[in-house]
């Protein structure tokens, strides 16, 4: 999620919420809308903040980040804008995707620290060609307004 400065505009000309209010809206919402995913205790979710470095906020299981905001979208959504109004750098995109594809890797590869006994799950997809092939079910969702600016560019 975008942390740097420019995310303290107006989110839309006229609007009353910030880009990082909005950020932290739509990301609480998304996850807890998994609430409704039948393996919420398998699914895992790493959330990092960004603008000229990479911060991890946390690394849990779908059903820990319900069970500790008492099931409540707003309470979550409040923590992500305290956690995201506490950086306001530069951004750098390019490096925020290097970490979540960083961070991906080691999830898929299982050489995650402290982590054990998990089995990513994995879906069957059809190439072109139309053979099969086994992929991991991960994602990365970008949360930014795409203005990239770091070292003058």
């Amino acid at each position: 999620m975008d942390a740097s400065g420019s995310m303290e505009q107006p989110a839309f000309s006229g609007s009353p919420l910030s880009k990082l209010r909005l950020v932290a809206n739509s990301a609480a919402q998304g996850i807890f809308d998994l609430q409704q995913m039948g393996k919420a205790d398998d699914a895992y979710i790493c959330a990092m903040l960004f603008d000229n470095n990479i911060k991890q906020i946390f690394f849990k299981s779908v059903k820990e980040l319900l069970e500790e905001n008492d099931f409540e979208v707003k309470r979550f959504a409040d923590y992500l804008y305290g956690e995201l109004s506490q950086m306001g750098g530069l951004t750098d995109i390019n490096g925020a995707l290097q970490a979540a594809n960083s961070f991906a890797k080691s999830f898929t590869e299982r050489t995650i620290p402290n982590l054990q006994g998990y089995t990513p799950l994995e879906h069957v997809v059809l190439t072109k060609a139309g053979q099969s092939r086994v992929v991991p079910n991960v994602r990365v969702l970008l949360y930014t307004d795409g203005v990239q600016y770091l070292k003058g560019e």
